[in-house]
Parts: structure tokens; sequence; C-alpha cells
């Protein structure tokens, strides 16, 4: 772990880099989201003071080379220190060639660093306990890669490509999230 940050431990620092950044580098960011969401029930809050210029802000390398690096906020869930991906609010479900974000309200707000200022302009937010379902792209957990399956017919058969190989598709797999209030513009 780097010994700079005073902040609660970055998950997998060992092994991707963490490096202090500050708010500046949320403009513009429209990375995926990986992990540091929220969770049904929890209360997100932030230190006493905190505005956007003065919030502790580190950027983090990705998995993958090729893909943007991960922006962290520090933040308290349930009164612990941790960290948020802000990119959590921007998520889009790319499935099937849609790009439609899972929460519109906080989509519209444009870029990181703005739902980060409206965190903490509406003093944080508490998640309600609902959740829905959104098929998002699969991905192997230990690199990144984008996992394939075969396309299938509709009867279900793979479909074979003329040099004998399966017809492959990015896999997709239903993944549960927390039904967010809007921010309180």
């Amino acid at each position: 772990m780097n010994s700079e940050n005073t902040w609660a431990p970055i998950f997998g620092a060992d092994t991707r880099a963490a490096k202090k950044s500050n708010s500046a580098s949320l403009r513009n960011v429209g990375a995926p989201a990986t992990g540091y969401g929220l969770h049904p029930g929890d209360k997100l809050t932030f230190e006493k003071g905190a505005t956007i210029d003065t919030i502790e802000v580190w950027d983090q390398d990705p998995i993958r080379a090729g893909q943007r690096q991960t922006h962290l906020v520090a933040c308290y869930i349930q009164g612990v220190k941790t960290w948020l991906n802000p990119m959590f609010f921007l998520r889009n479900k790319r499935v099937n060639g849609k790009n439609e974000p899972l929460y519109p309200e906080w989509a519209r707000l444009g870029d990181a660093y703005a739902v980060v200022d409206q965190l903490i302009k509406q003093g944080g937010l508490t998640v309600g306990n609902k959740t829905f379902m959104a098929p998002m792209a699969a991905f192997d957990q230990t690199d990144g890669t984008p996992k394939y399956v075969a396309k299938v017919d509709d009867k279900g058969q793979k479909i074979v490509k003329e040099d004998g190989s399966y017809d492959m598709v990015r896999a997709t797999e239903e993944r549960e999230f927390p039904v967010l209030p809007n921010p309180t513009l």
C-alpha cells in the first residue's frame, strides 16, 4: 500500500499503482466503473467541511493496459472511511448496442466532477433497500479482459462459421444494482 495514503486502504494497490490526484482529474471522466460503488442501505457521507476542491482524490492504474485509470474519492459509508468511484453513478449498460445510463438523473449532471460536487453539496445520500437487475458486459475478474460466448440460433444451437469455429459474441451477465435517490438539485 502507498504509505502517503492516510485514508482507507485502496484495494489492489499492491498490484496496480495508486497515486494521489485532485478533483480536477474527475472532469470529463467517462470510464466504466469498477468497484467502490454503493449497496442497498448504505449511507454515504463526506468529511465535515469537504468541498469539491478539498476532497481527497486518488487515481489507480487499470487492471489491464489500455483501459482508463480509476478515480477514487475519499468518503464514509456507514461511518467507515472508504473510497467511492464516482463512475458508479454514471455507469451505462452496454448490451445489444444500448448505452443507456442506469442512473439517468445522475448521468445528466455530466461527469464525475459534477457528481462528486453534487454529492458533497447535498451532504451525501442514503440508499434505499430496493434493487434492480441490469444486463452488463461480462469481464474476467483477474485480468479485465472481456468474456465471449458462442452465438446461438433460435433453437439454442451454437452457430458455426465456415471455418468450423463458433461465431462468438460478448458475454453478458445480470447484475444487481441499488435504486438510488435522484440528486437534490
